[in-house]
């Protein structure tokens, strides 16, 4: 079951041109949710091909940066004929912004939207298989919440072999076994499914703060997380500004990732004082996490979230690069991530090439753009069906 994890913007309060507000998608099994809303993220979404079917659309508080970017979006998906609801979720207060908002100019959606304001400390969103819980952050000047989305546990593993040990035939029975009920054998003997089944397994655990400063409840809700997105907008130089404007520098993300126990911390809202180089924040995360990867991602970036039982987190790139990138934090040199090589799909079909990675377990590899732009590395993994590029330097 997979969860996809797309940065659509992971820029600060101003916008650059390699960087635009705060949004991130992330799907599940089909399902699309949005975390904040900046302006202008319906052209990312076209742009990184997540599409407009969002079900539901957590907003961390009112700033501009964060909001902005709802009346494009839902114009947008109501001039494609939407009919399915969408439901907006905010901080305590939010409600009549957010319907302003949805209704600025005089526009009225053609499908229902329903608002739901957020206390901190309750389930924003119930499902069977996960829920959205909000949690306090702390912001300037406005009430902020922040969104946990917790998957429930999953069954354990199915002991094949010892079902057959002890007599329990290949079929049905061991669905059965598997859910939870014992089985009657041929011989009259009952076998139990705690014979059989490993104990519960944990589900996944993402932590999306919005903008933050460190807080207490941030590390009681991102304990564990598969990945927390947290705010990180300046370099330790600028503690007091981060101070007084209420977020965080990258010291700092870094510092409740590790109290957490978080696998995996994303740098985001990024200042547009490091638009031409942010990877100072980059390592001054890294050089305070211990089990921690610390990353921060370019919009569009795209992350396939394992369960915890799988260590191997799978990105997937979308953008012109080639990088070379750690896997999970276990490789020997898991702060390498260089730029390689820039170039522009050749073949006049397509406008941009597209890009997938091979997975790396414990050692780095490269990463390839997918052939069906007809382009290829030289250095060919093994299996590699495909001729050389002569596009870029593999």
């Amino acid at each position: 079951m997979t969860m996809r994890v797309t940065f659509l913007g992971t820029g600060g309060a101003v916008p650059t041109t390699e960087r635009g507000p705060s949004a991130v998608c992330v799907e599940r099994t089909g399902e699309r949710l949005l975390f904040d809303c900046g302006e202008g993220t319906q052209r990312q979404m076209m742009r990184f091909g997540t599409g407009f079917d969002i079900s539901h659309l957590f907003v961390t508080h009112l700033h501009g940066d964060h909001v902005l970017g709802i009346p494009g979006l839902i114009q947008t998906v109501d001039f494609n004929n939407r009919t399915d609801a969408l439901a907006l979720y905010g901080p305590p207060g939010s409600k009549p912004h957010l319907r302003s908002l949805i209704e600025v100019g005089g526009f009225s959606p053609s499908f229902p939207v329903t608002i739901t304001e957020v206390r901190p400390g309750t389930t924003a969103l119930s499902q069977p298989e996960y829920e959205v819980r909000g949690f306090e952050t702390a912001h300037r000047g406005v009430r902020s919440v922040g969104y946990a989305l917790v998957e429930s546990e999953r069954k354990g593993r199915f002991d094949r072999e010892r079902a057959l040990e002890l007599g329990v035939p290949e079929g049905p029975l061991f669905g059965k076994l598997h859910e939870g009920m014992p089985v009657e054998l041929d011989d009259g003997s009952v076998v139990e499914p705690e014979q059989v089944v490993g104990p519960p397994r944990p589900g996944r655990r993402f932590v999306y703060t919005g903008d933050t400063r460190p807080t207490e409840t941030t590390i009681e809700h991102a304990t564990d997380a598969d990945l927390l997105i947290h705010d990180a907008t300046f370099d330790g130089q600028r503690a007091e500004r981060a101070q007084k404007t209420g977020h965080s520098t990258a010291r700092e993300a870094a510092e409740i990732a590790n109290r957490a126990g978080a696998k995996r911390l994303a740098l985001t809202h990024i200042s547009s004082r490091y638009a031409a180089d942010a990877s100072t924040l980059e390592r001054e995360a890294q050089s305070k996490t211990a089990q921690t990867e610390a990353f921060i991602p370019d919009d569009g970036a795209v992350l396939k979230i394992p369960y915890p039982d799988n260590s191997v987190a799978e990105w997937v790139c979308l953008s012109w690069h080639i990088y070379q990138l750690p896997c999970n934090g276990i490789c020997e040199r898991p702060d390498e991530r260089s730029r390689l090589s820039r170039f522009r799909c050749g073949y006049p079909k397509w406008r941009y090439s597209r890009w997938f990675t091979l997975v790396c377990r414990r050692r780095l590899r490269w990463w390839a753009h997918w052939p069906r732009c007809g382009i290829a590395p030289k250095a060919t993994p093994v299996n590699w069906p495909w001729g050389a590029c002569d596009y870029c330097d593999w």
